[in-house]
């Protein structure tokens, strides 16, 4: 309270009373639904991509398992 009464002491009631400012609340086109043929080409996009990764990652899998695979099998004959 003492802090207020400082800071305002100096002040006229036209210098306290708050500013009015205009706001424009019109909205604004920020996203557009994408049609019917957008959303199935980009949905066959991702499926296309979610399998070649798919099928990337299990030749990547299957190279380690049988490096391991020959790796371990072969010491055990020595």
């Amino acid at each position: 309270m003492i802090a207020f009464w400082f800071a305002s002491r100096g002040r006229t009631n036209g210098q306290i009373k708050p500013l009015v400012i205009r706001v424009n609340n019109k909205r604004t086109n920020v996203y557009k639904q994408p049609s019917k043929e957008q959303s199935l080409r980009s949905a066959g996009f991702l499926t296309l991509g979610a399998l070649s990764i798919g099928i990337l990652v299990a030749v990547i899998v299957s190279v380690l398992a049988s490096l391991a695979f020959s790796t371990f099998t072969s010491s055990l004959g020595n």
